[in-house]
C-alpha cells in the first residue's frame, strides 16, 4: 500500500514534457492517444498554453484502429497544412498507443521521404514522470539535430513546470547562454554538440549532459546563481521540489543563515545531492521524513496536506505537482527570510 496516494494527484506525465520540449525546440508535436491525453496537457501540463497555443496536433485512435491496425496514418498529414517553418515533428506516445505499438519509426521515414521533414519517435508511456520524458526528448531531438560550429554555454533541462519566462530570461542573461535545449529553435541548436559547457536547468537532464560529456567531451554543471554558500549543519528545513531548484533554493537560506537538506518525489542525482538529501518514495514517506525533526517545509501547497501541524510551511507551487492549481501563487526565492 506504499504506492497508494490519497493526497497528491498524480504528477506531470513524460509525454507531456515530451511534448513541450518538442514545440520548444520549434517542432510540431503529434500526441498519440484516443482522447484525454491531449486535453490533461493542455489543461494541467501547460502552464503557457492560453498565450502560446499551437504546434500539438492529437492522432485520435479509435476501436478499429486497435483491432486492426490498417489505418493509414499517412494520409492524416497530407490533409494537413503543415507550417512551412516547422523544424521537425515529434510523436510522442500515450499508455494506448505504447499498449497497441503504433510504428512511428516507420511513420518518421516516411514524413522524411515525402514531406523532406525530420521527424523523431519519443518513446514516452504515460506511466513516467516528466523528468523520463525529458530525458527521451532530448536523446531523440538530439539525432536530428544538424551539425554546427560551437555555441558557447549551452542550458539544459528547461521546463515550463518549473522555470516561468521572467525567470528563464534572468538566468539566461545570469549565465550568457548562446541557447537553451529545450528551448531553442532546431536550426539554432547546431553548435550545441560543440558547446563550451553546459549548465543544468534540472537534473531531468543529466543523461542527456553524460551523452555530451563521453561523446563531445563538454562538461557539465548545475546551474547555481552567484556564490555558493556552505552550510551551518543544522538544517531544520526541507525543501521537497525538483532538485536542481531546490538546490537554489537551500543556496539562498544558507546566505541568510539557515540551512536545509532537499527531497523529491523526481530524478535524484548523486551528481547534485548533498548527504541528508533523499529521494521521496510515497506520501507516507514524506510525513515520515518531516516528522523525523524538521521545523519547516518549503514546497507546493498540497504538501501541506501531508505535514504535521507543528511543523511550519512555506508554499511553493510547482505546476508538475499541482498544475494551474497555484501557479500564480508562485514565490521568489529572494522572499524565503
Amino acid at each position: 500500500m506504499g504506492r497508494l496516494y490519497s493526497t497528491l494527484p498524480l504528477f506531470a506525465t513524460d509525454y507531456s514534457s515530451a511534448a513541450s520540449a518538442v514545440r520548444d525546440c520549434g517542432g510540431l508535436a503529434v500526441i498519440c492517444c484516443p482522447n484525454g491525453c491531449m486535453g490533461n496537457y493542455v489543461r494541467f501540463d501547460e502552464p503557457r498554453w492560453a498565450e502560446l497555443p499551437g504546434n500539438v496536433l492529437q492522432l485520435e485512435l479509435n476501436e478499429k484502429d486497435v483491432i486492426f491496425g490498417d489505418r493509414d496514418w499517412m494520409e492524416e498529414f497530407r490533409n494537413l497544412d503543415i507550417p512551412k517553418d516547422t523544424g521537425f515533428i515529434g510523436f510522442v506516445h500515450t499508455p494506448v498507443s505504447s499498449l497497441v505499438g503504433i510504428d512511428t519509426d516507420i511513420m518518421c521515414r516516411r514524413l522524411k521521404k515525402e514531406f523532406g521533414i525530420p521527424a523523431v519517435s519519443i518513446e514516452t508511456n504515460g506511466y513516467g514522470t516528466y523528468h523520463d520524458g525529458m530525458a527521451k526528448a532530448m536523446k531523440r531531438i538530439l539525432e536530428i539535430v544538424p551539425e554546427g560550429e560551437g555555441s558557447g554555454t549551452a542550458l539544459l533541462g528547461f521546463s515550463p513546470l518549473e522555470y516561468t519566462a521572467e525567470e528563464m530570461s534572468a538566468i539566461s542573461a545570469d549565465v550568457r547562454a548562446a541557447v537553451t535545449f529545450p528551448g531553442s529553435d532546431i536550426r539554432v541548436l547546431s553548435g550545441i554538440r560543440n558547446a563550451e559547457r553546459n549548465i543544468l536547468l534540472s537534473s531531468s537532464a543529466e543523461p542527456f549532459a553524460r551523452i555530451m560529456r563521453s561523446k563531445f567531451g563538454v562538461e557539465y554543471e548545475a546551474f547555481m546563481p552567484g556564490t555558493k554558500a556552505e552550510g551551518n549543519g543544522d538544517r531544520q528545513i526541507l525543501v521537497v521540489g525538483e532538485q536542481v531548484r531546490s538546490n537554489v533554493i537551500r543556496n539562498e537560506l544558507r546566505h541568510k543563515g539557515v540551512d536545509a537538506d532537499v527531497a523529491t518525489f523526481f530524478t535524484l542525482s548523486d551528481s547534485f545531492s548533498e548527504e541528508g538529501d533523499l529521494k521521496v518514495r510515497s506520501e507516507e514517506h514524506l510525513t515520515e521524513l518531516v516528522s523525523s525533526g524538521y521545523k519547516c517545509v518549503i514546497g507546493d501547497p498540497i504538501f501541506r496536506g501531508l505535514v504535521p501541524e507543528k511543523v511550519s510551511f512555506i508554499p511553493d507551487p510547482q505546476a508538475a505537482v499541482s498544475g494551474r492549481l497555484f501557479w500564480n501563487e508562485r514565490i521568489g526565492i529572494d522572499s524565503l527570510g
